[in-house]
């Protein structure tokens, strides 16, 4: 059987401010998108490895962005349910810092 981690929703939030802590002193407040599409898997295929997944579909990090700064103006639109559209970000936002070493 898989081992399953618990996450500490306290931890993980304090962990995160300090890495956005980070980019902002190393790149400001603003930084650019260098990428825009991505492969999107569907959730249900990304986490069962015993079959290979169909990427059947592309995301777009503008298209994200865009759902993302609309529904911040609503309160209660931070529903965990965003999170489907914060995680392409910050994975691509990883890579875009100066630091960043280039393959």
């Amino acid at each position: 059987m898989e081992k399953t981690s618990q996450v500490d929703i306290k931890k993980l939030k304090s962990f995160i401010v300090e890495i956005f802590d980070f980019m902002e002193k190393e790149n400001g407040m603003h930084i650019p998108l260098k990428h825009n599409l991505y492969w999107k898997i569907p959730y249900i295929e990304k986490y069962d490895l015993s079959k290979e997944a169909e990427i059947s579909e592309c995301g777009s990090l503008d298209d994200d962005w865009e759902f993302i700064e609309k529904a911040s103006n609503h309160p209660e639109q931070a529903i965990p349910l965003m999170l489907l559209h914060v995680a392409p970000i910050l994975e691509v936002l990883a890579t875009q810092v100066k630091s960043y070493p280039k393959p």
